[in-house]
């Protein structure tokens, strides 16, 4: 509100309030209504935001000045060195009344704006630092896809034995610096998209197709049966789930079989993933899922299945991993129904 308006409004609020005072007083015969003009005073001393604000109190001591003439009349002017008093003293009494709720008007806007000021700022630093995240992210991306290149130039070279086992681990560290980056992306995907209903059958026959394309040679047979139409929820991301799982059966545990089969609660999904590989020892399940933990040091980064929990974790869900009736290893999802 513009500072014309508060003024209008103010003299609107004297206004009003003085028609109400001055009906007391006649209806009751007695002056003590004319104490009301405090109130308008505070109300309308709310209406700025200044220490030293005089405004109002002098229109509560003009109308004042107004009403007691109104109600006193005759008598009013007969004592008019103390009628005069009196309202220099109201006046006093006004004023410090103005500069008291000016002062706390003031404070509140202060604290108000180092407050908006604090978020925006807060908002900002967030930004900056997602900004440079994910700058980095894509630019070590970019220049560890250049040292890629220069490495497969190798290839054209007759290197001897002990040069080529020293290449073939820079190319291992190569691709896990890849993997890392494309997963901690995964996650900051997963957790900006949020919640959605999702067709979970349609997401383990892409996440089936995409594994099988990783594994050709490997002669790994897939076993799903699912009941169809069924929809959770969860996100686009969904299918890191399940091929994280697979990649993990075909990678680590030297299966040749994996059984996907769907059990419907009442209120959730769960889908039982086994295979027929070595399995995973009691004393390792509870750790599995721990971020940097691996059973194959030489081809693994211990960030699959943390990324399974971490996805289930953000989409409401959870996984469980036992032991499967086929010798290996069995990993139950859960998913709400959508």
């Amino acid at each position: 509100m513009g500072l014309w308006k508060k003024i209008l409004v103010t003299i609107l609020v004297f206004l009003i309030f003085g028609f109400v005072i001055y009906y007391l007083t006649m209806i009751s015969n007695r002056g003590q209504p004319l104490f009301l003009v405090f109130l308008p005073l505070i109300v309308t001393s709310g209406f700025y935001i200044k220490k030293w604000n005089f405004f109002p109190s002098i229109i509560g001591a003009l109308f004042l000045l107004i009403l007691s003439i109104l109600y006193y009349g005759q008598q009013f002017f007969d004592m008019i060195y103390a009628s005069l008093l009196n309202l220099l003293i109201f006046f006093v009494l006004f004023s410090v009344i103005s500069i008291l709720i000016g002062h706390v008007n003031v404070s509140y806007e202060e604290l108000r704006k180092e407050r908006n000021k604090e978020i925006i700022n807060r908002k900002e630093a967030e930004e900056n630092k997602e900004f440079l995240h994910s700058l980095l992210r894509h630019d070590v991306r970019n220049k560890l896809q250049v040292v890629r290149g220069y490495l497969e130039l190798f290839d054209d070279f007759d290197l001897p034995e002990e040069a080529e086992e020293y290449l073939s681990l820079t190319r291992d560290g190569l691709e896990g610096g890849i993997e890392i980056i494309q997963k901690v992306r995964t996650l900051r995907e997963a957790q900006e998209e949020g919640i959605k209903e999702v067709e979970i059958d349609s997401v383990i026959s892409d996440a089936v197709d995409e594994v099988r394309g990783l594994t050709e040679g490997n002669d790994v047979e897939f076993d799903v049966e699912c009941s169809g139409g069924c929809k959770v929820l969860a996100g686009s991301l969904l299918d890191r789930v399940f091929s994280n799982i697979f990649e993990n059966a075909v990678q680590h545990s030297d299966c040749s079989k994996i059984r996907v089969r769907e059990v419907m609660g009442e209120d959730e999904v769960n889908c039982k993933i086994e295979d027929n590989g070595k399995g995973i020892p009691d004393g390792k399940k509870d750790r599995i899922f721990d971020r940097g933990y691996t059973t194959d040091e030489e081809r693994g980064l211990g960030l699959g299945m943390f990324l399974v929990e971490v996805l289930l974790e953000t989409y409401a869900g959870s996984v469980e991993v036992k032991d499967s009736e086929l010798g290996g290893a069995r990993f139950d999802v859960y998913l709400q129904k959508a």
